[in-house]
């Protein structure tokens, strides 16, 4: 059995996988405050961040690069690809020699509206501490 080298979209190559038709993400600019910390040491904070909506998900909370402190993320070496959003670039958040293992992604080559949050970063609320205006973020 042969694997697909390609598909298209009428005459556009189709990206990751097919599309749904009836699935679509949105990004929409917010002044929530966001935390993002594992146990007392924060990683991030901000009072502009990006809110994406993608059909059947939980909103997820982007931050841009400015609102995460220096020397907490590491590079992982897992990557996605998502035909509604783009690339992703995963990393690792390390505290105090602890390392938790692909707890935030930033999109690095986007598409469709995450056109307006190249770079940013978002955080597993499963894998450690995202608050929302006070209110702790579950999985």
């Amino acid at each position: 059995m042969k694997k697909v080298d390609a598909w298209y979209l009428e005459d556009d190559l189709g990206y990751a996988h097919p599309r749904d038709p009836y699935q679509r993400v949105d990004v929409q600019r917010t002044s929530r405050h966001v935390l993002v910390r594992v146990g007392d040491t924060q990683i991030a904070e901000t009072l502009a961040p990006a809110m994406l909506f993608e059909t059947s998900l939980a909103p997820r909370f982007y931050l841009p690069p400015d609102a995460v402190r220096p020397g907490f993320l590491v590079k992982s070496e897992t990557v996605s690809e998502c035909p509604y959003k783009g690339d992703g670039q995963h990393w690792h958040v390390v505290v105090d020699g602890q390392r938790i293992a692909d707890a935030a992604w930033s999109l690095t080559t986007p598409l469709g509206d995450a056109l307006m949050i190249p770079h940013w970063f978002s955080f597993y609320p499963e894998k450690l501490t995202v608050e929302v205006d006070g209110e702790q973020l579950h999985s």
